[in-house]
């Protein structure tokens, strides 16, 4: 895939090298008088004998030389870029097969190149009327036929000007296009601009040829904007039968096909028609019948079999391309059913088998219970009635417990898992109430008896102060018994116990985290603290402490200084 940009680039230098290969050669280029002529309007001067124009014949040859070598070029650049796509893609597709394909050259039915014709009934109905269609009595093999088709004028009208200009404005430019995923709405009305603009060159030699006067500017710009605006018009035209039919062969059939006909002109063949009075009424109706059927059958014949209805290139799209739009709603839904594939579950989720990690947890209870008797057939407790009554008494404990867990963590029929864990919280808050009351209560038995022990301590150093003890019982001496049996049972009973920091693994309800009140752990912005923590000093504070030690210091050595000179001695240098 290539980018916007790239693709904008790349289509501009196939319009260089097309129009600016004319130019390249001395033998292509046109040379004109300086002399300014005053015409009247509509005439052109008449030619130079060292001026070289549009239609000289040299000029002709050359310039059908120069545009075959520009779309050449522009082909290799298409085989370049589309070896440099498929370079790193494992497609069984070769750089030229895809160039052939990407270019439009593949076979097509006939309907495709008889739309055009279609378009222009009313000529030809006109023509039918004057007696020049192929075979009527006005129409001449040699005159209309070998010397009008095959002439060098001819040539280059009918065959060279179409085929290259179809396949570097509309093959060449729309592959880029593609490539860079552009929608096809841009495509088609879009890219034929730079159609139309390569004509705009004519305007130079429209301006010489009738005089370099202000009447020429007037009719080469007139002329110009023309030619551009049914040039782009044939563009969109052809762009569209290029991308419904994957072909480059129906725009070529319609180009050749417009460049005989010319521009159609309602006026002017009913005026050539005159003497047929009896069927000139009929001249318009049929122009509208044309009119009216072109777009039906442009929709309904153009469309090729192969494509999947879905309007687009018979190339083989490059490996990971995507398609610019994805297909209607309708569409969409009739693939997945036909695919079976992302749709809702048609079997209830009640009649589907547990997962087993979920029934691990489901029966978690059972599977320890299972652990333990294993664990105790391998021990030889299970299947031994000697063992002392400690065993036997665990292991009465344990079943009794096992069954209560069982009873209060089994799943109920019907039950949901959010039902099941508010049941398990609201049997177990009670204890946890418990567990919670005892450890408040043990903690304030805690602190009043560390406050005892500390009056204690107080008391017997006041009375040690006041009243100090014999010297014979300091050594060896032990305290009073009472005293010893009160410091013993404090030291007992300070103990931690349990439920001291209880810690559960409750869920928190939502109702009770969104009630509970909040809890302020910062200041707010702006306020101080009372008293600055201990042992965490600021910035500012770490500063001016330094700045004091620093004052001490200074001040010292003055200090120091002042009694060496009081003493008459000699200051050191510190």
């Amino acid at each position: 895939m290539i980018s916007t940009s790239t693709a904008h680039v790349l289509a501009a230098l196939f319009v260089t090298c097309y129009v600016g290969s004319i130019y390249i050669s001395k033998d292509a280029r046109l040379s004109f008088s300086n002399t300014k002529v005053s015409l009247d309007y509509g005439f052109a001067r008449p030619k130079l004998q060292n001026e070289r124009w549009r239609d000289d014949p040299d000029v002709i040859r050359a310039r059908l030389v120069a545009v075959c070598s520009g779309t050449f070029i522009c082909c290799a650049i298409v085989h370049a870029l589309m070896a440099s796509q498929s370079a790193n893609a494992k497609n069984s597709w070769t750089p030229l097969q895809m160039t052939v394909n990407y270019l439009g050259c593949t076979s097509t039915s006939i309907l495709p190149h008889l739309i055009t014709p279609m378009l222009f009934l009313g000529p030809l109905y006109a023509h039918f009327l004057r007696g020049t269609l192929p075979g009527q009595c006005n129409w001449s093999f040699q005159e209309d036929l070998l010397s009008f088709l095959f002439s060098v004028t001819g040539v280059r009208n009918y065959f060279v000007a179409p085929i290259t200009e179809e396949v570097v404005f509309r093959a060449s430019v729309l592959t880029v296009y593609h490539l860079a995923q552009v929608s096809k709405i841009r495509m088609i009305f879009l890219c034929p601009l730079l159609f139309g603009a390569a004509h705009a060159h004519h305007a130079w030699e429209t301006y010489n040829r009738y005089g370099r006067s202000p009447a020429a500017l007037k009719r080469a710009a007139i002329g110009t904007v023309f030619q551009f605006t049914y040039t782009s018009i044939f563009g969109f035209y052809c762009s569209y039968l290029f991308l419904r039919t994957g072909s480059i062969f129906p725009p070529i059939t319609a180009h050749v096909f417009c460049n005989i006909m010319g521009v159609p002109q309602p006026g002017y063949d009913i005026m050539m028609i005159s003497n047929a009075a009896n069927k000139q009424p009929l001249l318009l109706p049929t122009s509208l019948v044309s009119s009216d059927l072109y777009p039906t059958l442009l929709a309904g014949t153009t469309l090729p079999p192969h494509s999947s209805q879905t309007g687009w290139w018979s190339a083989p799209p490059l490996p990971g391309q995507m398609p610019h739009k994805r297909a209607k709603r309708s569409v969409r839904e009739r693939e997945k059913a036909q695919r079976a594939t992302d749709l809702a579950p048609t079997i209830s989720i009640e009649h589907e088998s547990i997962p087993k990690s979920v029934s691990r947890v489901l029966d978690a209870g059972q599977i320890r219970r299972e652990y333990r008797k294993k664990k105790r057939q391998l021990d030889g407790v299970g299947n031994s009635d000697e063992g002392d009554g400690r065993h036997k008494k665990r292991r009465h404990n344990t079943t009794e417990m096992n069954d209560g867990e069982t009873t209060a963590l089994r799943i109920k029929p019907g039950e949901t898992v959010t039902q099941f864990n508010r049941r398990v919280e609201t049997g177990m808050t009670p204890l946890i109430r418990t567990a919670l009351r005892q450890s408040s209560a043990q903690a304030r038995r805690v602190r009043r008896e560390a406050a005892a022990q500390e009056t204690l301590k107080r008391g017997k150093q006041g009375d040690n102060a006041r009243h100090p003890p014999p010297a014979s019982s300091k050594k060896g001496s032990d305290p009073p018994p009472t005293a010893a049996a009160h410091e013993e049972n404090i030291d007992r009973r300070s103990v931690t116990k349990e439920f001291q920091v209880v810690s559960t693994s409750a869920p928190r309800r939502l109702n009770d985290v969104a009630q509970e009140p909040p809890l302020i752990k910062k200041l707010p912005r702006g306020a101080k603290h009372d008293a600055a923590p201990s042992g965490v000093l600021s910035m500012a504070q770490k500063v001016m402490m330094e700045e004091e030690r620093d004052k001490a210091i200074r001040r010292y050595r003055e200090l120091k200084a002042g009694k060496l000179r009081e003493s008459g001695g000699v200051k050191l240098d510190s």
